[in-house]
């Protein structure tokens, strides 16, 4: 499974109450012209990845928050490609866990070469091997 939200237009995905997704890779913001959202919000709600990119040739925002949690199996890059925009809120006990062996596997690459923030608050948790910023 792979989730878009959104490629060229306006989308929002919501995890909450519960809710679990298991995916592949992951694109908020794909297309340059594409503004998207990603929200885990809630005690148990989680989502799964193996790869995430935010704001990947647009603009992606990805909230992780109230004990919502994001399992990454592999690497994430916020702010991919030129003229792209990512951000990351990880706010009220949100976490942001990198499950992969090794830290070639467990790496935030934030400003890859695009925009990117990683933005930590309010006893938000990011579990990652290494984190580059720009």
């Amino acid at each position: 499974m792979h989730i878009f939200p959104t490629n060229q237009g306006t989308g929002e995905a919501t995890i909450r109450e519960g809710g679990l997704i298991t995916a592949e890779n992951t694109i908020i913001g794909g297309n340059a012209t594409g503004i998207g959202t990603l929200n885990v919000q809630d005690q148990d709600s989680v989502i799964t990845v193996r790869r995430l990119y935010n704001g990947y040739f647009g603009n992606g925002k990805v909230n992780i928050s109230n004990n919502g949690l994001i399992n990454n199996k592999e690497y994430s890059l916020v702010g991919v490609q030129d003229g792209s925009h990512g951000v990351v809120n990880v706010t009220d006990k949100g976490h942001w866990n990198f499950l992969g062996t090794g830290e070639a596997f467990r790496y935030i690459y934030i400003g890859d070469a695009g925009d990117g923030e990683l933005n930590v608050s309010s006893e938000g948790k990011v579990d990652s091997g290494i984190i580059t910023a720009g």
